[in-house]
C-alpha cells in the first residue's frame, strides 16, 4: 500500500524581483547556525534540529531536509520556490512529513509553519525597504 504524507504550503507575493527575494531567503537559510536551528533553540526546544540540503537552484528553488531529536519526525522535506512575475514574485514553501506523525512530530510542524510565516514576512517587509 502506498504512503501517503502530510503536507502544508504557504505563499507570499513579494514586491521585489526574484532576484532580491532569493538573495534574503539564501542569507537567512545560510546563516550558521541555521534559521530552523536558531528558531528552534529560541522557542526552548532542547534537542537538536538539523538541516540537510536536497536541492539548490538559485534563483528559483531550494529544497532541504530537517531532522534531529527536536523535530518527533522520521521525514520533513521542505522546498522554498521563487515564480518570477516581472517586477514581483512569488515565494512559496511546502513541506511534506510523515504520514502517521505524532505528537511531538505534529508540534514541531505546526512549529515549522509559524516559524516560515515568520520568514516569508521578514523577506517581504526586508524587500519593502
Amino acid at each position: 500500500m502506498k504512503k501517503k504524507y502530510q503536507s502544508r504550503s504557504l505563499e507570499k507575493q513579494i514586491n521585489a524581483p526574484r532576484t532580491r527575494a532569493w538573495q534574503l531567503l539564501d542569507d537567512l537559510l545560510s546563516q550558521t547556525p541555521s534559521y530552523y536551528e536558531s528558531a528552534s533553540h529560541s522557542h526552548g526546544s532542547t534537542g537538536t534540529t538539523q538541516e540537510t540540503l536536497l536541492s539548490y537552484e538559485p534563483p528559483w528553488r531550494r529544497a532541504f531536509a530537517l531532522s534531529g531529536t527536536a523535530s518527533g519526525l522520521e521525514l520533513c522535506h521542505c522546498t522554498f520556490f521563487l515564480r518570477d512575475d516581472g517586477p514581483t514574485c512569488l515565494l512559496s514553501w511546502g513541506v511534506v512529513i510523515d504520514p502517521e506523525p505524532s505528537p511531538a512530530g505534529f508540534e514541531f510542524l505546526d512549529f515549522t509553519i509559524t516559524v516560515t510565516a515568520k520568514l516569508l514576512n521578514e523577506i517581504a517587509e526586508q524587500c519593502e525597504q
